[in-house]
């Protein structure tokens, strides 16, 4: 059985019914490989209708072409439960409404054999001059940028989680490679600012409580404290707490907020 989502606002890309409209998304044509495993690949693909003047989008697919490889997704809730792209294209969806995400998810689908599951995928928009904040860190392009638009980026990213987990957001898989850094032209200059969004975010909970009502969520923190902990300064981590807890000292709600961080 095939089954698509798609988001209402574009819907009018493709026509058909669910069907069609899953095997036109799968078979999109790539202009660009992004990464490629065994039972998954990304590629910037070209949209049937373009959105906007680029004209292209992110698919992302996953395949289980064994047995075995289905019934992996059987104990892991697949059977009867949503498979990681809708869970994917459901969190990115809440993270653009509470206005946590650039990239907006179009669609998701999932072709599946007496309820296992064979296919999926998940398309979104593409936004250029987008890099991984992974990629950013490993690179060196960061080692030249001056200390000012380093100091902005860890400050904005410590604020920007701030505001997921005061709107109720818990990621549960908060690491660098799945943050995506947006950088228009505009942005080149030393003093350019940056947009912030999350992807791969299948576990994810909550997404649905006012701003002003979540609360600091550590495991996300310590998380992403552990990724970055080899390539991100100590002067830039401490940056992004102080950010993060809206602080503009070493008082003692940052201490305990470091000393819980470092010591789980």
């Amino acid at each position: 059985m095939l089954k698509t989502m798609i988001d209402r606002e574009f819907q009018h890309l493709f026509g058909g019914r669910s069907a069609e409209h899953f095997e036109s998304i799968w078979n999109l044509e790539s202009l660009r490989n992004f990464s490629s495993q065994r039972t998954s690949d990304v590629n910037l693909v070209r949209l049937p209708h373009p959105i906007d003047r680029s004209g292209r989008a992110v698919l992302k697919r996953y395949w289980y072409p064994s047995l075995s490889d289905r019934l992996k997704g059987f104990f892991r809730n697949t059977f009867f439960g949503m498979c990681r792209a809708a869970r994917e294209f459901r969190s990115l969806s809440r993270l653009c409404h509470i206005g946590c995400a650039r990239v907006r998810p179009i669609a998701a689908g999932e072709d599946r054999r007496a309820r296992l599951l064979k296919r999926a995928f998940i398309l979104t928009e593409y936004v250029p001059g987008t890099r991984s904040l992974e990629e950013i860190l490993r690179s060196q392009t960061i080692r030249t940028w001056p200390h000012a638009r380093r100091r902005r980026l860890a400050a904005h990213l410590g604020a920007w989680i701030r505001t997921m987990h005061d709107r109720g957001f818990r990621d549960r898989d908060l690491f660098a490679r799945n943050i995506l850094v947006h950088q228009s032209t505009s942005m080149d200059s030393p003093n350019g600012g940056f947009g912030l969004s999350k992807i791969d975010s299948s576990a994810a909970t909550g997404g649905r409580a006012q701003p002003g009502t979540g609360r600091p969520f550590l495991r996300d923190l310590i998380d992403l404290d552990r990724d970055v902990n080899s390539s991100a300064s100590q002067p830039d981590r401490l940056r992004f707490v102080l950010a993060y807890l809206a602080a503009f000292s070493l008082d003692s709600e940052v201490r305990t907020l470091v000393g819980h961080i470092r010591q789980r």
